[in-house]
């Protein structure tokens, strides 16, 4: 019976190992076709934005960045994503805040560091050269961009690394940034236990995905409970996103970036506070109840005791990224986001 039982196995492993090549096949596929999408929809989406990609050499390095251009005299919204992402990907909330503010409003999202267009030198110097920054250079290499533009006065806008970028530039240079807006942002004393356990640990690779899983997983935690049984995003854009991660930026990199970000913890002077330092900054801080990453309680407790200038506001049913509705909380946050600048455009 045994003998029998190992036959069929033997007979039946060539079927199987087809079948498992198939589905590798069916998957590369599925993902090509979504990287094309991707990529297509993106760019219509830039247009339709009216974002103009553009480059500056600062300090013998080229820095990329997008704008919406507005009047040269008007006000400037400076936007800041977070890591692993890239100033494209704010399209979106561009989009929204296009129609809410006035025409004469510019617009300007620098790739930060190691990330978006700046991927290519990467590329061209490899994980092993690529001259990874400590947190506050990150912050000093926007401004470096800003003052390369003339831009001497600002509102600015960062969610997760972002809203710490911004939060840098709001207590080092309290004269650039009039208002600022955060969400979530990822202050050493705000981030979560269990999402540095699960790092440390390699439970889960939440910047640095190795299969279409990881980034499947990595959506799911950037959802929150309601959601949990339920993709954000289809499953072949999770492949699709794999695949274009995997094709643009060099294996190991975001890895080592974040884990550089880790390695300075505890000796910024303003990323490492235990509490607000800017207290009498104006901001409007909007934080999701559901974030992984940037623990709400923390968030809300480190914002406590700062003045009436700031201006904290909870968002339920939120994870780091999506609500349980499926949009984004760029989306949920863009309404208050533009009544917040406007407010200060009035007086």
């Amino acid at each position: 019976m045994a003998a029998v039982l190992i036959m069929d196995i033997i007979f039946l492993l060539p079927t199987l190992v087809d079948l498992q090549y198939l589905i590798s096949v069916q998957r590369k596929l599925e993902g090509s076709l979504g990287v094309f999408l991707l990529r297509v929809g993106t760019n219509r989406l830039i247009k339709k934005a009216g974002l103009v990609h553009r480059t500056n050499l600062v300090k013998g390095v080229f820095r990329h960045y997008y704008e919406r251009p507005g009047d040269k005299n008007g006000p400037t919204l400076l936007l800041c994503h977070g890591m692993a992402s890239e100033s494209k990907n704010l399209v979106a909330l561009v989009l929204e805040l296009q129609t809410k503010l006035p025409s004469h409003w510019r617009m300007i999202a620098p790739d930060v560091t190691g990330h978006g267009h700046d991927l290519e030198r990467v590329h061209e110097m490899g994980v092993d050269q690529f001259p990874y920054p400590e947190p506050e250079d990150l912050g000093e290499g926007v401004k470096e961009l800003l003052d390369a533009l003339d831009i001497q006065e600002c509102f600015a806008y960062g969610s997760s690394m972002g809203g710490c970028l911004v939060y840098f530039l709001q207590q080092r240079y309290p004269a650039l940034v009039k208002k600022s807006v955060l969400i979530a942002p990822a202050l050493e004393v705000v981030l979560d236990d269990q999402f540095l356990n699960d790092w440390k640990t390699g439970r889960k690779n939440h910047f640095c995905w190795e299969s279409r899983e990881d980034v499947q997983n990595f959506m799911w935690d950037l959802s929150c409970p309601q959601r949990i049984k339920r993709n954000p995003i289809p499953l072949f854009l999770c492949q699709a996103i794999w695949q274009d991660r995997q094709a643009r930026s060099p294996p190991g990199h975001f890895r080592t970036c974040f884990q550089k970000l880790l390695d300075f913890r505890g000796q910024d002077p303003i990323l490492a506070c235990p509490s607000d330092i800017a207290p009498n900054a104006k901001r409007l801080v909007m934080w999701p109840e559901n974030d992984f990453i940037c623990n709400y309680e923390r968030g809300k407790a480190f914002f406590s005791k700062s003045s009436n200038n700031t201006i904290f506001r909870s968002i339920p049913d939120c994870g780091h990224l999506f609500h349980s509705d499926g949009k984004t909380v760029l989306i949920h946050a863009a309404p208050m986001m533009v009544e917040y600048l406007l407010e200060e455009d009035d007086e």
